[in-house]
């Protein structure tokens, strides 16, 4: 073990997730609010020359902050080899690039869309993330840390360049951000397209890659569903769109029921079970929903373990937070797993269910995926979604 793994390793700090407008975010947010606008004021008649050096190193701090994370995720976090899908050139991303080639820039039109860019889609990146902070949020303190101290930088450098009046908000300057916002994109057209081999693995730059679906939710399946129908490209576009405008509307009560599989007689869960796990995962990243329902009972006799306790065990051994599992493991068919999980859900007060399995379940009619859930809820208000690869 290298000197540089031992000391990744040593920051290895596994945590409760904060939960969305608790404490913490809470605290987070109106602290360095403060700080960041204690400091703008007092840097607000900066000379240009100050100014263009502190943005150089609020720069160079995101992009030595980004190179600890990428070494962070190499050799003490993933799986040996590089996570392809941390590859940094994401829209919060973009700001550590241009805030040192807007520093390095004298007053010009160039500098001025860059700075134009960080005050408006670069804030924006930073502040959603304050108000919808399922993204910032993780089990790990350095991820922790690092997430939310980054958006709060992008939110800094948006308000410096802001007091620093090297910046305005006038309607007629907002077309020089977009022509940096389409530079990006096309930047991240070309990643997603040169590197479209590694989309299995995650990589999905700005998340418009052709060749990978949303990971989110409720926008995955308007995402397969347009890019069936328009195409690619056109699908995708319309399915952005459909996430902006709906990611709003991600504020009803949500349970998810996660589908079990048979277990193999040592008592291991099957590689189909591992992935639906890593979905729920993920639905948990994005979304931090309230509940997961982990359905599924002893159709395999030889263990004596239960789907849902083989789940279970998985799930908290990654960290997961053991307080938002349920477990139900009488079913023994998809059917059951809609009778039994369904009125479970519906006592924790659900709003919205997702029901996480594999996209084959859903598909085959000989399982009767859907229709069960379906029949379940017909007499309630409850919104039914799925999620599956």
């Amino acid at each position: 073990m290298n000197l540089i793994e031992k000391l990744m390793k040593a920051t290895v700090y596994p945590i409760d997730k904060p939960s969305a407008y608790g404490l913490y975010h809470i605290l987070f947010m109106v602290i360095s609010l403060a700080i960041i606008i204690t400091f703008c004021y007092l840097m607000r008649k900066n000379s240009d020359k100050t100014f263009r050096i502190v943005l150089i190193c609020m720069g160079s701090f995101l992009i030595l902050t980004e190179i600890y994370k990428q070494l962070y995720f190499i050799y003490a976090y993933g799986d040996p080899g590089y996570e392809w899908d941390i590859l940094p050139f994401q829209l919060c991303s973009v700001p550590m690039y241009v805030s040192v080639i807007a520093g390095c820039l004298k007053k010009g039109k160039v500098r001025d869309a860059i700075l134009e860019y960080l005050v408006t889609i670069g804030f924006l990146g930073g502040i959603m993330a304050y108000l919808e902070p399922s993204g910032i949020l993780h089990n790990d303190l350095f991820r922790l840390l690092h997430s939310c101290i980054w958006h709060a930088m992008l939110i800094w450098i948006a308000l410096y360049i802001l007091f620093t009046k090297n910046a305005n908000l006038k309607l007629k300057d907002y077309p020089k951000a977009l022509i940096v916002f389409a530079g990006v994109v096309v930047i991240a057209t070309i990643l997603n397209l040169v590197f479209k081999d590694k989309a299995s693995v995650g990589f999905n730059m700005c998340y418009i890659s052709p060749f990978r679906n949303t990971p989110l939710a409720v926008f995955k399946d308007f995402d397969v569903f347009f890019k069936g129908i328009l195409g690619e490209y056109p699908g995708r576009i319309v399915s952005i769109i459909i996430y902006l405008i709906g990611k709003k509307c991600m504020s009803k009560k949500t349970v998810v029921i996660v589908l079990g599989n048979r277990l193999n007689d040592d008592g291991s869960i099957t590689k189909i079970q591992e992935d639906r796990l890593k979905m729920a995962m993920e639905l948990e990243e994005e979304f931090n929903p309230d509940y997961f329902i982990l359905s599924g009972g002893p159709a395999n006799p030889i263990p004596g373990l239960t789907e849902a306790e083989a789940m279970y065990n998985y799930l908290v051994e990654k960290g997961f937070n053991k307080e938002k599992l349920i477990l139900e493991s009488n079913s023994y068919s998809t059917v059951e797993n809609a009778r039994y999980s369904v009125p479970i859900a519906k006592k924790l007060g659900a709003e919205r269910i997702i029901v996480c399995s594999s996209a084959y379940h859903f598909g085959n009619p000989v399982y009767k995926a859907m229709e069960s859930f379906v029949n379940e809820l017909k007499d309630s208000n409850i919104t039914l979604m799925t999620y599956c690869k």
